[in-house]
């Protein structure tokens, strides 16, 4: 999957009104985002069943993707309600969870917000707007060890333009995370289902500063953050990585000259030169539980024939 460097919102609510959700896409993007993240709901508490894969299949996004073919980026997200660790049993045997790019959870207890920080096998933090700005409270140690993580912390802005007193609730939540470690690892998302709850990634820099977020930090939460996650996203997806990475480098004349008679029985053979190349090899290390950590090791030059 191809990252994007502009601004993102990594929750759009999927509906089955597809005009709906059309119109606010083609509002984010009119806005300068290029990165959306259609997010599926699961409840474990209520929707737990005995199949082998609990988890529903990501809802078909083809139709958005050819209508938005080179403007948007759309990712399948889904969030995850949970109220203790059983959950990761489930995600671990679980084949449909591996099809969606963003996996973020809900935690409705303080077991499960410990369990979510240390433990969860996704992405994000989510938002517990149910049952009120308590239930949601991270102590120092675990916001520490999400953040070690790689995990973000979700805020979104919707919800206070709907309701007054879920705006109260989301304000107690976002000076909880300030609160914590300076608001690190903090992403803003819309979670709009109206096109009129969309606003600009200008309008949310303003807003962050009500977060406790300087205007720097709200721009993150909209940019490299969001594109940090899902990169840490892509390594749990597939795994540890080993790639090559062949830097070419152009020889001065007198070196090539110096080549000529080393590389002439080659040459001669092949019909064809190759610069000498230097190679490195690049390791991308990732598990469930880290970010992912790029080692260069040069390696001795060789000629290539």
């Amino acid at each position: 999957m191809e990252i994007g460097k502009s601004f993102y919102d990594l929750c759009v609510p999927y509906t089955k009104d597809h005009d709906e959700l059309c119109r606010i896409l083609q509002e984010l993007y009119e806005y300068g985002y290029r990165t959306v993240a259609i997010d599926q709901p699961f409840d474990h508490i209520k929707e737990a069943k005995k199949s082998s894969d609990i988890f529903p299949v990501p809802v078909p996004l083809d139709e958005f993707r050819e209508q938005f073919k080179n403007k948007l980026k759309i990712l399948n997200r889904i969030t995850i309600t949970y109220s203790d660790s059983v959950i990761n049993h489930a995600m671990n045997n679980s084949q449909n969870l591996k099809k969606y790019n963003i996996i973020a959870g809900i935690p409705k207890t303080d077991q499960a917000m410990q369990h979510c920080c240390s433990t969860f096998l996704g992405d994000i933090v989510g938002m517990n707007l149910d049952d009120g700005a308590r239930s949601v409270i991270v102590n120092h140690k675990y916001y520490q060890l999400a953040v070690r993580r790689g995990m973000g912390f979700e805020v979104r802005y919707s919800p206070m333009i709907v309701d007054s007193n879920q705006r109260k609730e989301i304000l107690t939540i976002g000076h909880t995370y300030a609160s914590q470690r300076k608001s690190k690892n903090i992403i803003i998302t819309s979670g709009a289902t109206k096109k009129f709850h969309v606003r600009s990634p200008y309008d949310i820099a303003n807003l962050g500063l009500i977060f406790g977020l300087s205007e720097e930090q709200s721009k993150a939460a909209i940019s490299h953050i969001c594109r940090s996650l899902l990169l840490r996203a892509e390594a749990r997806r597939y795994g540890k990585t080993v790639m090559t990475v062949k830097i070419a480098n152009k020889s001065a004349k007198s070196d090539t000259d110096d080549d000529d008679d080393d590389d002439s029985d080659d040459d001669t053979d092949d019909g064809m030169q190759m610069d000498v190349s230097e190679e490195r090899d690049v390791v991308a290390v990732s598990d469930d539980s880290s970010s992912v950590e790029l080692v260069t090791q040069p390696s001795k030059k060789k000629k290539l024939n």
